[in-house]
């Protein structure tokens, strides 16, 4: 059996009944006076969350004893009360003594980038401490690490562009850098031919440098962001990732080296839409003459498009290409290749025998059934309209201008000539047959009918 005493200055160890008869002791000096801390160092990084630690007495003391904290450094602070402070007094008594009272630790923001090493010490206050503890202290390690070697970007989360639009966005610096230093920070495309980078008012390129200094550190510097315009009807497969890091051979202001990059991700949207260009729009046209309109697609398609040119009277105009026989329509076949490159229709105003204009609309079409792009068979039709002037005009036609015939008998007495119209009517036609005077001839028939079967016979 063990048995401890408690003598003035130690504790006595008793051992009994290791040998019947026999008591062995042994005197252990008591532990001195001391402050017990929860840790040796706490670790800080600005902006980041508060760091605690616990103090508290190793040995029950005769009466009260007020612990000191200060703070050895500038870049942190204490928390007491929810106020910062830079140092605060903890009070221990002869029934709190072992419990753990707690210290709170915040890193201070500030625009410099250097980090410190520092303390914290914990010392009694001798006129408010029992005698035994007033040399008693202890110090704990405090590391801050700066957030000020960092780029503040105005953008966060992804962005959405059509196809043609701008965004602009603001860089900085978080901290400002020694005087002389300079950190450059790149800001990149993932992919130049989709969203291009533009900054002071530039050529837009795959990617810009922003240099900043001592005294232009917090000044933002404008990103533009151009989502670029394309030919296809397609968007991209996939979102372009911008990035802003810190280019290490450039930058003399080495606590900038392991800034974080940050990015943020655009999805450009297609604004192209699939469509038919034809390259006027009335076409005038006089009988018997023609003229061209070109056609093309308006935007690349994934497959070949057949679009139809057709005229809704072709006993009016005809459609022709090349050197084909004109027709009511012709079809134009356009591919990935070609899609741009005009194809030229003839457009021919037919010879007629009435004296009637005629307004005949022309339509350009998808043919669905021989296309491939599924885009393009949702496209729009496109109409214009081909005004043809007649050049028959409203006329008797005779064959001839003067008779000569004679009073005597015989066949000299009598001649003949024709007579008919100069155009097809859309009516029957009298025409009255007579001469200036009677008394000196007469003609027969005195009148004539012509019809839209007859009027040139």
């Amino acid at each position: 059996m063990t048995q401890a005493m408690v003598t003035n200055g130690g504790v006595v160890i008793v051992l009994r009944n290791a040998w019947p008869g026999i008591v062995f002791g042994q005197w252990v000096p008591a532990a001195a006076p001391a402050i017990v801390l929860s840790k040796s160092s706490v670790a800080l990084t600005e902006g980041q969350p508060d760091q605690t630690y616990t103090v508290r007495l190793n040995v029950q003391p005769t009466g009260s004893v007020r612990v000191h904290v200060a703070r050895g450094g500038s870049s942190f602070v204490l928390r007491s009360g929810g106020s910062n402070v830079v140092n605060q007094n903890l009070t221990f008594t002869t029934t709190n003594w072992a419990t753990p009272q707690t210290v709170t630790v915040r890193a201070l923001n500030d625009n410099n980038v250097a980090g410190e090493n520092s303390n914290i010490t914990h010392t009694t206050v001798d006129a408010h401490t029992a005698d035994e503890y007033d040399s008693a202290s202890r110090s704990l390690t405090v590391t801050v690490t700066d957030d000020d070697g960092e780029m503040v970007v105005s953008r966060s989360g992804a962005l959405t562009l059509p196809e043609g639009d701008d965004a602009t966005y603001n860089v900085k610096l978080q901290g400002q850098p020694a005087s002389g230093q300079v950190v450059v920070i790149r800001v990149s495309s993932g992919d130049g031919d989709v969203v291009k980078v533009n900054a002071g008012g530039g050529t837009a390129a795959t990617f810009k440098d922003l240099t900043f200094t001592s005294s232009n550190w917090n000044t933002n510097q404008a990103i533009t962001l151009s989502a670029v315009e394309d030919t296809d009807l397609v968007n991209p497969s996939s979102a372009v990732t911008i990035t802003h890091s810190t280019i290490d051979s450039s930058t003399t202001a080495d606590e900038f080296d392991d800034a974080a990059d940050v990015t943020f991700d655009v999805t450009v949207t297609d604004d192209d839409a699939a469509a038919i260009t034809v390259g006027a729009s009335a076409l005038a046209l006089n009988e018997g003459a023609s003229g061209t309109r070109d056609v093309r697609l308006a935007y690349e398609p994934a497959g070949d498009v057949v679009v139809r040119v057709s005229s809704a009277d072709s006993g009016a105009v005809t459609v022709n290409t090349g050197s084909g026989t004109p027709g009511a329509s012709k079809d134009l076949t356009f591919t990935t290749q070609n899609w741009a490159t005009v194809q030229t229709v003839t457009l021919a105003a037919v010879q007629d025998d009435d004296t009637d204009d005629e307004s005949v609309t022309i339509t350009a079409s998808v043919v669905d059934g021989s296309t491939a792009d599924s885009n393009y068979k949702a496209a729009s039709d496109e109409t214009f309209t081909v005004n043809v002037t007649d050049d028959e005009s409203v006329e008797v036609r005779a064959s001839e201008t003067s008779l000569t015939v004679t009073e005597a008998s015989g066949s000299g007495r009598t001649d003949t000539f024709t007579v008919r119209l100069g155009s097809k009517p859309s009516a029957n036609v009298v025409i009255n047959v007579g001469v200036s005077d009677s008394s000196e001839g007469s003609v027969s028939p005195d009148s004539l009918t012509f019809t839209n079967t007859n009027w040139n016979q």
